[in-house]
């Protein structure tokens, strides 16, 4: 990643875009493959309804760190929802 995050998140929402695709960053609270940090992990929607996650993803020590860099590339939080997986803490669209 760049010197700056949100303009590399903002980078790959962009060729998301190009692909027709929509990105959305899902949040997770120090998953198994990262006990020691906050994980933003961007997955990807498809026009034929599926998604998944791509290889690309964000590590910090602090929540608020991720949710500062989000709010800079110009993402919309969005709560939890019910049926996530109990690591996601929010998402970013």
């Amino acid at each position: 990643m760049g010197a700056d995050p949100a303009a590399y998140i903002h980078q790959l929402n962009n060729r998301a875009h190009s692909l027709r695709c929509v990105p959305v960053w899902a949040v997770y609270d120090h998953p198994t493959d990262y006990p020691d940090h906050f994980i933003a992990r961007m997955h990807v929607a498809r026009q034929d309804g599926t998604s998944s996650p791509t290889m690309n993803a964000l590590r910090t020590e602090r929540l608020e760190t991720i949710q500062n860099i989000m709010r800079r590339a110009g993402l919309t939080r969005l709560p939890r929802g019910e049926d996530d997986d109990a690591k996601i803490v929010e998402t970013w669209i």
